[in-house]
């Protein structure tokens, strides 16, 4: 199942088989070509009545696939950045506390951008990257144009010693190491595909290695 989020929207894309938990205002839909996903999609991100939406269709990659060309994509690269005592790196921009990102350039691979999207915006000089976790998506509408950003987040280490600098140009006011047990709230107060993907590399830490 993919997640696509915009502004306090969900779009749940779902195999037919998927059970979800029906929530009063969901739009449900079973779309099967691309020219009558274009028209339920559109109307949902307009819509004032409907938060989230759930679109079954029995191959999930390939509505996946349809869902993407109805937008312009953008492709960007960020990390969650772990010191040796288990803390996790937040930056505090435009009010929310987020995680260090940006765009891939052109003939960037996306985890070279990682590192260096992690070093500029936070001023880290050595970090590593441990393993990818997932990429997350959501829409953002400017000039016009709906566009589709793909974001590929990648667990990483720093040694928490160097000094941090925000970069100021970039919005960022401040930059902190949380103990993993607070963590989460910080989440909270963060963008929904930020709070998601932080759920989800929480649990799997809890899986893999007791991080909790």
């Amino acid at each position: 199942m993919y997640k696509v989020f915009f502004h306090e929207k969900t779009l749940l894309l779902a195999g037919s088989h998927t059970v979800i938990s029906p929530e009063e205002g969901d739009l449900v839909a079973n779309p099967e070509a691309q020219p009558q996903l274009k028209n339920i999609v559109f109307d949902f991100l307009t819509s004032k009545s409907h938060n989230r939406a759930i679109f079954y269709h029995p191959n999930p990659a390939r509505l996946m696939e349809l869902f993407s060309g109805l937008f312009t994509p953008v492709s960007a690269a960020g990390g969650i950045v772990r010191d040796k005592e288990e803390n996790v790196l937040f930056i505090f921009r435009n009010g929310l506390w987020d995680l260090p990102k940006g765009k891939v350039d052109e003939g960037e691979k996306a985890d070279e951008a990682a590192i260096r999207e992690v070093k500029e915006e936070t001023g880290l000089v050595n970090v590593a990257i441990q393993q990818l976790i997932k990429p997350t998506f959501h829409i953002y509408y400017r000039n016009a144009t709906y566009n589709l950003k793909t974001t590929y987040w990648y667990e990483m280490e720093a040694p928490a010693v160097q000094k941090l600098k925000p970069q100021t140009e970039e919005g960022i006011e401040k930059i902190v190491w949380v103990n993993k047990r607070n963590a989460p709230a910080y989440a909270n107060q963060s963008y929904k595909s930020i709070h998601d993907l932080m759920e989800f590399y929480f649990q799997r830490k809890r899986d893999e290695d007791n991080f909790f």
